[in-house]
């Protein structure tokens, strides 16, 4: 039997578990809930990515195969990126002055 998660990522390439998601509730009939249960319990050849979660705890999913391609990293990238509050502040990574929530520089 096929695994649909694993023929997406396959014909689309790295994705977050949200495209895949979307994908089996609209073209499969699967309600969201299951869609999603079907994501994580996928296997085989589909791995995630560690350490790094997206808005809404998706994650980012790739075949082994497709590890460090130009398509991985590429997709990586455009991935829609933003931190959780556990994580460090992109801007004093970057050695930017933070705003306060008025929009005034903080320190």
């Amino acid at each position: 039997m096929v695994d649909p998660v694993e023929d997406f990522i396959r014909y689309q390439g790295p994705c977050l578990t949200s495209a895949v998601s979307d994908h089996l509730v609209q073209n499969l009939g699967l309600t969201p809930a299951a869609a999603r249960k079907r994501v994580s319990r996928a296997s085989g050849e589909v791995r995630r990515l560690a350490y790094i979660t997206f808005p809404r705890k998706a994650r980012y999913v790739y075949l082994e195969k497709q590890f460090g391609s130009p398509e991985y990293w590429s997709n990586l990238v455009d991935a829609d990126f933003a931190p959780s509050q556990n994580e460090p502040d992109l801007q004093i990574a970057r050695g930017e002055k933070s705003r306060s929530r008025r929009g005034r520089p903080c320190g």
